[in-house]
């Protein structure tokens, strides 16, 4: 990959073409399916000031809490 333009065209070329069909996969492959309830984000700052953020799921929505500062 050069640049993020030449994923975003590769992503659209394989959403279009699979648009109304099943995703083609080998016979061996599995998977698992996450389904988070809460979610929590650090974003470390030079000054020391870090971000967090807690993501709560309620149903179909997300609610947002800064933790810190």
């Amino acid at each position: 990959m050069e640049n993020r333009a030449e994923l975003e065209l590769l992503f659209k070329k394989y959403e279009d073409k699979y648009e109304d069909k099943e995703i083609p996969m080998p016979d061996y492959w599995g998977g698992y399916r996450l389904e988070h309830k809460e979610i929590e984000f650090w974003q470390g700052r030079r000054d020391r000031m870090h971000d967090r953020f807690v993501y709560t799921r309620h149903g179909t929505t997300w609610k947002i809490e800064r933790l810190a500062p």
